[in-house]
């Protein structure tokens, strides 16, 4: 056996194998992930003594970029949610929308979020906005969640200054502007579909908050923080985030720019979005009551720090074995249409490895010199990357256990209903668009 032919081996005896567990034992998804990793890496070729060090890496790299950010951003949704600021927020959002469109708000909050948050911090630290909207208005929980979910993850995924989109058009040296004229676009028909599913899933799990839940707002009986006081906590990050890409991009440089560079980095900002909170949120709060909210907030966010690791060793590991790049490799040496070029290999990495942003960087990478020497417009590479990077989302994927979590929704038929098949639709959409949107630029 050659060892490409091993590496690929491992990783189907692995994925078998974590879908095995999932579905069969009682093994936590931690436990699960981390095992697979190992399968993965030994039945692949790799020495036993760099399988482990590429599991610890994979787990310290992720939680090192993520880690921080997703526990400071459940501490801050914690204060949102406990100073009622997040029920103001519903309101506003209700208000503005109408009635019956409280998941569109959603979406659309979601959208302009992720373009300056992570997904996953943002989903998190938002997501008690749903809960409050769900017991208010009595509307099922998973509707209000997805559709939250779809529009962080759609311009998380297709438009920049969201950090993959932004990495991949710059590897193809795309232009910005339009890069998120046709991302938006795209990411508008996607909110159409989205918009329809939720509703599907609202109706088939009817999950309506009783009126005694957790969830019911902790602020009832009292004067509700204006809807500048409970936005601002949020809207200072953006602004800082997305001010420190605009500068980088403008390329200026001196002693204030590297302030606002520090405080623009997403660690920090969301840091400081936390101090503005206890500023002008938590002034009639007890010192006990604000340490317990971030207790709470902590204690919320292990399971998702701990998934979120697992997922990232399973990741590395792959990327380690070089089953990723051989099979990408491979594809790029094929006939298929250069168009597709970019999106196929996206779409495998993507299954392989699970992460979105690793697969549209590394698709990216590697196609970007094949479409320049064919004259292929990279707004297109872009666009193709992050679509294959949509496809399929499931075990080794880190979103697709936060949402799936924040419903506590343990059935995998029903985990695969509620987020894979609907990233599975954005990826079809996207590989339509892709092909009549080449037949014009």
């Amino acid at each position: 056996m050659t060892p490409e032919l091993q590496m690929i081996v491992g990783l189907v005896i692995g994925t078998a194998s974590l879908i095995y567990m999932l579905l069969k034992t009682k093994l936590h998804v931690f436990l699960a992930l981390i095992i697979t990793a190992f399968i993965t890496g030994l039945v692949g070729g790799m020495e036993p003594g760099l399988v482990i060090t590429a599991v610890q890496t994979g787990f310290g790299n992720t939680l090192g970029s993520l880690g921080i950010l997703i526990t400071l951003g459940v501490m801050l949704g914690k204060i949102l949610e406990i100073s009622g600021a997040t029920d103001s927020i519903a309101n506003f959002l209700i208000d503005l929308m109408g009635e019956g469109r409280e998941h569109i708000a959603l979406m659309v909050t979601g959208f302009i979020a992720a373009l300056a948050i992570f997904a996953i911090p943002a989903y998190v630290m938002l997501f008690p906005i749903a809960q409050n909207i769900a017991v208010k208005k009595q509307i099922p929980l998973t509707k209000l969640g997805v559709s939250l979910a779809a529009g962080l993850f759609l311009s998380h995924n297709f438009v920049p200054p969201a950090s993959a989109p932004i990495g991949a058009a710059g590897i193809f040296d795309a232009n910005l502007v339009n890069v998120m004229l046709w991302g938006t676009i795209l990411s508008l028909i996607m909110m159409v579909f989205f918009a329809f599913y939720a509703e599907y899933l609202g109706k088939r799990y009817n999950d309506i908050p009783d009126a005694e839940t957790e969830f019911l707002d902790k602020a009832s009986g009292k004067v509700l923080p204006s809807i500048l006081a409970s936005i601002t906590p949020i809207g200072v990050p953006v602004i800082l985030i997305v001010s420190n890409i605009v500068l980088q991009l403008a390329g200026l440089t001196g002693p204030v720019m590297t302030i606002l560079g520090f405080a623009g980095d997403p660690m920090v900002a969301v840091g400081i979005g936390i101090l503005v909170a206890l500023v002008i949120l938590t002034r009639d709060m007890t010192r006990e009551t604000v340490q317990e909210a971030f207790n709470e907030g902590v204690r919320a966010g292990v399971n998702i720090l701990l998934m979120v690791g697992a997922g990232g060793a399973l990741g590395h590991v792959v990327n380690e074995s070089g089953a990723g790049h051989f099979i990408a490799q491979t594809l790029a040496e094929t006939a298929i249409p250069p168009i597709l070029l970019p999106f196929i290999i996206s779409t495998l990495l993507r299954i392989i490895q699970g992460s979105g942003s690793v697969a549209m960087v590394t698709a990216a990478s590697i196609s970007a010199p094949i479409l320049a020497q064919l004259g292929i417009d990279p707004v297109l590479g872009t666009i193709a990357v992050g679509g294959g990077s949509v496809f399929f989302s499931y075990f080794n994927d880190s979103y697709f256990w936060v949402v799936n979590n924040s419903f506590d929704r343990r059935n995998v038929k029903e985990q695969i209903i509620t987020w894979s098949i609907p990233s599975t639709v954005t990826w079809f959409i996207t590989l339509i668009y892709l092909l009549i949107l080449s037949q014009f630029i």
